[in-house]
């Protein structure tokens, strides 16, 4: 079996990371030992990933509710 943690040390910012598509990636990223930084528009669902992140995985989220869509909220939560 292949090593279950080759993103370990790595950090990875997940946009749509609430749900969907971009929840999946990030419960496979974390699963590969990410640390991740998420983003979306809706503040629960971005917890609910944390959460889902935190505890089958016992990695890191950091959660901040942007819409990729706007230059302003993305300048935001890289700041």
């Amino acid at each position: 079996m292949a090593d279950r943690k080759r993103l370990e040390g790595h950090i990875a910012l997940i946009t749509g990371g609430g749900r969907g598509i971009g929840r999946a990636i990030a419960l496979a990223y974390a699963a590969e030992g990410s640390r991740l930084a998420l983003t979306a528009r809706t503040a629960s669902e971005l917890e609910e990933t944390a959460e889902l992140v935190a505890g089958r995985f016992g990695s890191e989220a950091i959660t901040v509710v942007a819409d990729v869509s706007s230059r302003e909220e993305v300048d935001q939560a890289a700041a």
